[in-house]
């Protein structure tokens, strides 16, 4: 099976998708994968012209420009809140459906997980997990939006309710993530879903277990700031081996 990854990127996340993308490169079967297409956001002239090194990369309008100054301000609420749309439009845009892999802009592959989406089910979750949290964590939904599969063109009723529910949820600071798990449990009987632990393909653990396939370099103490987020042990490997 041939599949495409997705995901969504601007200029102050720049050296995030750099890390994932040569990361995709360098782990995963290249014969299975068929493009990566990234959402662009605000990325500037000269990161295009890096991703222009790559094949396979192709970058397409977003229809709004962000700047991330900081977590949790407006323009990153408005790129997290806009990933299933963009998703979706991408999806519905397909001549003949192709299964596509969202992935935030934060993650560094570090194994092929190809093996992981060769199943009978329309869409793979992402199931988050208390492991890299400390206890109290405000967050309870039971899934993340950090990796989401489309398998088949079934997931399109399944991305458009996502959509819709996104502003019915009133929690703060996040909308994304609670979202998509009341749909996972609205449409659990409508069609198959099949939920990947958040240890293996979305980890978040400073000292992740050998089973990760993919780092998400998520924000959290000590790590506020794009550039602490790449500063830590975990990445300290890949940052040197892509971009330095």
């Amino acid at each position: 099976m041939k599949y495409n990854i997705f995901t969504v990127l601007n200029e102050g996340y720049a050296s995030f998708g750099k890390l994932l993308v040569s990361s995709i490169f360098d782990k995963i079967d290249m014969d299975k994968l068929g493009e990566i297409i990234i959402c662009d956001t605000g990325i500037s002239e000269e990161t295009r012209k890096y991703f222009s090194l790559f094949p396979k990369v192709r970058i397409v309008d977003a229809g709004f420009k962000t700047v991330h100054n900081k977590i949790h301000d407006d323009d990153w609420k408005k790129t997290v809140y806009s990933k299933a749309k963009l998703l979706l439009r991408t999806v519905e845009n397909y001549d003949e459906f192709v299964p596509t892999v969202m992935i935030d802009c934060d993650c560094i592959v570090v194994e092929d997980f190809s093996d992981i989406l060769d199943g009978d089910f329309d869409v793979a979750p992402c199931l988050r997990n208390p492991a890299g949290r400390k206890s109290g964590h405000k967050a309870n939904s039971t899934h993340i939006g950090s990796f989401f599969f489309a398998a088949t063109d079934r997931c399109i009723p399944f991305l458009k309710h996502w959509v819709e529910e996104i502003p019915n949820i009133s929690e703060l600071l996040a909308q994304e993530s609670p979202a998509l798990s009341n749909i996972c449990e609205r449409m659990k009987n409508e069609i198959s879903i099949f939920n990947i632990c958040e240890r293996e393909i979305a980890n978040i653990e400073h000292y992740p277990p050998d089973f990760a396939r993919i780092y998400h370099l998520k924000s959290d103490f000590p790590y506020l700031t794009v550039e602490k987020r790449l500063q830590q042990p975990r990445a300290a490997y890949y940052l040197e081996r892509y971009l330095r």
